[in-house]
């Protein structure tokens, strides 16, 4: 490598941090992309650079009532690290670029919920490649392309963590029951960048993918996972809708007691965005077929609704309802949580201050004194 080509790329860099530096809200594309059309980061905008660092840091804290019913309800409170996370996109040619990011706060795999330990962990390694017109390959370990909430970065909520329709509940805000949310998973991925059409911009994914969620050295039974979102968006951009599925077969435990479930998924969202006001929804379904224990299918649901408006640039009232019923086998499983709270902007800079209060709400028989409140403080750069 020559000095000339050593000093270029030295300014190429300079260049990505000044940029960088001066942003408000987003930061160049990041990994995945900030913003990026239907929620798919292999539709964001081409990187600018050979190279762009961005990432974030966010500080939760959390009290929640203590409950005599449930120990562990209320049991710990106080401060988390939520996300301290390092992005890298690399763009090696011009029709191929690659993404990477760390997260130096993911919860440690098996730990006590309640009192957990933090660890060093791979979030983001994927490449995307346009080979022309709007086709585009990804593969690695990306988000699967499924509903707009879970696809969106954390710095992109309006409330301090997704709703539980996407990460459901866990200790110490109450009784246990998973999300519809599929996460991070490792595959290959065929779609689109945004398709103008007469009615808007068209984005679409297909993904091939393991099915037992990030960091995995392969799947957990011998059959992929199918993954794939159809978005649109109206209005100038401001409206997006999108649906999706997937199936998803599952493995756990260990001969002679293997147990094999087919997972079914489906569901539709919306997003609006424009001037100060922001309105989501999202409903997802999903059906468990036990195929080795042949028991009754489970059927989960969950519906979210939120909306914010932001007064005077710096001051962002919010309020957000979720329904979550993990299992239509257990007659009281679900669950409801209103929150309300605001996000506090810091003037010509990246930074913004959250306060959720949330009141929880479980059905009869299955009560818990479980309100609490939420705070986080984030930092993008």
């Amino acid at each position: 490598m020559t000095d000339t080509t050593i000093s270029r790329f030295a300014v190429e860099i300079c260049l990505c941090l000044s940029l960088a530096a001066s942003a408000q809200e987003t930061v160049g594309t990041g990994s995945p992309a900030v913003n990026a059309p239907g929620g798919l980061a292999a539709a964001a905008e081409t990187p600018q650079h050979p190279i762009e660092i961005s990432g974030w840091a966010i500080l939760d804290g959390a009290w929640t009532q203590s409950d005599a019913q449930l120990l562990a309800v209320g049991r710990n409170n106080g401060f988390a690290l939520g996300n301290a996370r390092v992005e890298l996109t690399g763009r090696p040619a011009d029709s191929l670029w690659l993404y990477l990011s760390i997260d130096g706060a993911a919860p440690v795999v098996g730990s006590d919920p309640i009192l957990g330990q933090r660890t060093v962990q791979l979030e983001d390694a994927y490449g995307v490649w346009s080979p022309g017109g709007h086709l585009r390959v990804q593969a690695g370990q990306f988000k699967a392309p499924q509903d707009v909430e879970e696809l969106l970065e954390s710095t992109e909520l309006k409330f301090v963590s997704r709703s539980i329709v996407s990460a459901g509940v866990a200790p110490p805000f109450g009784y246990l029951a998973n999300g519809l949310g599929l996460d991070r998973q490792i595959g290959v991925g065929v779609g689109t960048d945004r398709v103008e059409t007469g009615l808007g911009g068209v984005i679409a994914q297909v993904a091939v993918m393991n099915g037992n969620g990030p960091n995995q050295l392969v799947n957990d039974t011998q059959y992929p996972s199918a993954v794939g979102r159809l978005a649109l968006d109206l209005l100038g951009r401001a409206l997006s809708v999108g649906v999706d599925g997937y199936f998803q077969p599952r493995g756990y435990g260990t001969q002679p007691t293997y147990f094999r479930d087919n997972l079914v998924g489906a569901g539709a969202d919306a997003r609006y965005e424009r001037g100060a006001l922001h309105l989501m929804a999202l409903v997802e379904l999903r059906n468990t077929r036990h195929v080795t224990s042949r028991a009754p299918d489970e059927l989960a649901l969950g519906v979210s609704g939120e909306g914010a408006w932001k007064l005077w640039g710096w001051l962002e009232p919010k309020l957000r309802v979720s329904y979550l019923d993990p299992s239509n086998q257990i007659s009281t499983s679900a669950v409801t949580w209103a929150t309300a709270g605001v996000n506090l902007y810091a003037p010509s800079a990246p930074a913004r201050l959250s306060f959720d209060f949330t009141h929880r709400i479980e059905q009869a028989g299955r009560e818990l004194i479980n309100d609490g409140l939420e705070v986080a403080a984030q930092v993008r750069f």
